[in-house]
This record gives structure tokens, C-alpha cells and sequence, in this order.
């Protein structure tokens, strides 16, 4: 069955009221649709598992988006543990 997906941030005042972070909508090309909503601990949850399908390129994307709100205490931080892993073998 093709269907078309698309995602965005749950911001209205029913997913607030319900503690929604994020909805999936999958719909048909007769309209038929459905809806997957996500709380902030769900979308937690999933988010390393989707971020471990994108290619390189999206990844490479992601970085910036990730890091821009971190401190630089806590982005010096992240890089040094990420240092660390990488040359401790």
C-alpha cells in the first residue's frame, strides 16, 4: 500500500492538553489516513533508531541543528567525550 508521510512538530492546544510532542500522518491517495502521536519520552525513545537510518548526508545535516542550542560548556564538553571514544581503541 503507498502512502505519503508526513511529520511535524504537535504544537496546538490538543496535543498540549495531551502531552504530544510530534504526529505522523500517513495518508492514501483516497484520503484515507492515519495518525501516530508521539509524546516527548516516546519521541525520545525513538529518535536514535531513526536517526541510525539516514544517510551520511542526513546525518551530516542533523549535526548543526543539534548543536546549536547547547552551551559551549556543554558542547566543549560533548566533543571531548566523543574525542575520547574515538581514540581510546
Amino acid at each position: 500500500m503507498q502512502v505519503s508521510i508526513a511529520c511535524k512538530e504537535a504544537n496546538d492546544a490538543w496535543s498540549r492538553r495531551n502531552e504530544i510532542a510530534i504526529e505522523f500522518m500517513a495518508r492514501k491517495a483516497n484520503g484515507e489516513y492515519q495518525t501516530l502521536h508521539l509524546s516527548q519520552a516516546e519521541a525520545d525513545k525513538v529518535a536514535a533508531t531513526i536517526v541510525s537510518c539516514l544517510s551520511q548526508e542526513g546525518r551530516e545535516a542533523l549535526v548543526p541543528r543539534l548543536l546549536r542550542d547547547l552551551s559551549d560548556a556543554k558542547l566543549l564538553r560533548a566533543l571531548a567525550a566523543d574525542f575520547q571514544k574515538r581514540t581510546a581503541t
